[in-house]
């Protein structure tokens, strides 16, 4: 798949007989349209620089065995990423699948507070800058999700990293 015009791998990605070709054929259709719409790139000219695959978080889950006892489980998690490019250019970024390969993963939501009214709109576009700035600022660490809690008197942010290190230090 990797340099194959976008357009190209959307088509080869329709008619494989492989399980995870649905998924990556929508995070592919995703990425294009991203292209498309945010960046105003014309989509014939897109082309996979880098496409992968990366384990997740696990889920430890238990059931229950003979006599008492239980039998471990995991649920493996997967990260897929899309890398395109514009021919002659530079690459134009990344689009991941949100949940990964799993589906029936629950998540929760990523800003917990109440509002009402005017209130509420203006708490959602703090959010939204809140997010922008640390994605921005935090750029090389591996930002994968950033959690905004709000109580009376009190913001929580909690950012989930891959490398937390260049968060600390900076």
């Amino acid at each position: 798949m990797r340099g194959l015009n976008a357009l190209q791998a959307q088509t080869v990605l329709r008619f494989m007989p492989h399980k995870g070709a649905e998924m990556v054929g929508k995070t592919l259709a995703s990425a294009i349209a991203n292209a498309e719409n945010n960046l105003d790139l014309d989509p014939n000219s897109l082309f996979i620089a880098q496409i992968f695959a990366d384990e997740g978080t696990r889920l430890k889950r238990v059931k229950a065995g003979a006599r008492g006892r239980y039998k471990p489980r995991v649920r493996r998690i997967s990260h897929l990423t899309v890398v395109l490019g514009q021919r002659g250019d530079q690459l134009m970024g990344r689009k991941v699948h949100p949940v990964g390969f799993r589906l029936k993963v629950n998540r929760d939501w990523d800003s917990r507070w109440y509002a009402e009214g005017p209130e509420y709109v203006d708490l959602l576009k703090e959010d939204r800058k809140v997010r922008k700035f640390i994605s921005k600022e935090a750029e090389k660490a591996g930002v994968s999700r950033i959690e905004i809690e709000r109580f009376p008197n009190q913001v929580v942010v909690t950012i989930h990293t891959m490398r937390p290190g260049i968060i600390i230090g900076a």
